[in-house]
């Protein structure tokens, strides 16, 4: 089966010439860490290099209404097929290294997925290591697709409370790593949609007696607090500026 890398709407998406499937457009999910578990350095040759695990294993991660682990493993085929971009605040035109012209170096070890990008090549690099190196960028992602049957879904018990949990055994493909300078939406914007993309083939979990109504309820009561006390701010600005008039 072939994949084809496509850009459409400003995003990579991947389509199959499988004949037996209805053509897709399927959006990659997207996670975010602290450039902090990143390097930056400069060698004497004038390369700009950044390094570091974009994709760490055995650590759980906190989505939205669930906890997620990527298992050890899972890019091991998807990096024999993907052929990753470094790219600028996910930026399909503005790609900062590759694979494919061995700007970019992507392995697997026990502790995850480990680059190394040499991004002085691109207008788009140069200028993003100095954003990096400043500190200015402290944020990137990478962005993935789940093979079929590669994650699992189940109940279990940390720290005495019991979570859902998603457990990613193996990636489909790897599309890219994005320095970003944080998605221009809001952060709650970007965990809602890190779940629907999660959970868009997401089998049941063995039943464990759990209702997530009590849950909603308490989200749906934080959202109506918060707009509450945003009307109460809105008010007292209001009284006080009546008082100046």
């Amino acid at each position: 089966m072939k994949i084809e890398h496509i850009i459409r709407n400003n995003q990579l998406i991947h389509q199959s010439d499988e004949p037996a499937k209805e053509e897709k457009n399927i959006e990659p999910e997207r996670r975010y860490f602290s450039i902090q578990e990143m390097r930056a350095s400069k060698t004497d040759d004038g390369k700009m290099i950044i390094e570091g695990y974009p994709i760490v294993y055995e650590k759980y991660a906190n989505i939205w209404g669930f906890k997620e682990i990527i298992r050890q493993g899972a890019a091991t085929e998807a990096l024999k097929r993907s052929d990753e971009l470094v790219l600028w605040n996910h930026e399909v035109d503005q790609p900062m290294a590759a694979r494919k012209n061995g700007t970019l170096e992507a392995k697997e070890d026990d502790k995850g997925v480990f680059i190394k990008a040499d991004i002085s090549k691109s207008v788009w690099g140069r200028d993003g290591y100095e954003a990096i190196e400043n500190g200015i960028i402290d944020k990137m992602s990478f962005a993935f697709d789940i093979a079929r049957g590669g994650d699992n879904w189940f109940w279990e018990e940390i720290d005495g409370i019991e979570f859902e949990i998603r457990e990613i055994i193996k990636f489909q493909e790897l599309y890219d790593y994005s320095p970003v300078s944080y998605p221009a939406y809001k952060d709650t914007e970007v965990i809602a949609r890190s779940k629907t993309l999660a959970m868009r083939n997401r089998t049941e979990p063995e039943a464990s007696g759990k209702d997530n109504t009590a849950v909603l309820e308490v989200l749906k009561d934080a959202r109506d607090n918060i707009n509450q006390r945003r009307e109460v701010i809105k008010n007292g600005y209001k009284i006080i500026d009546e008082k100046k008039g």
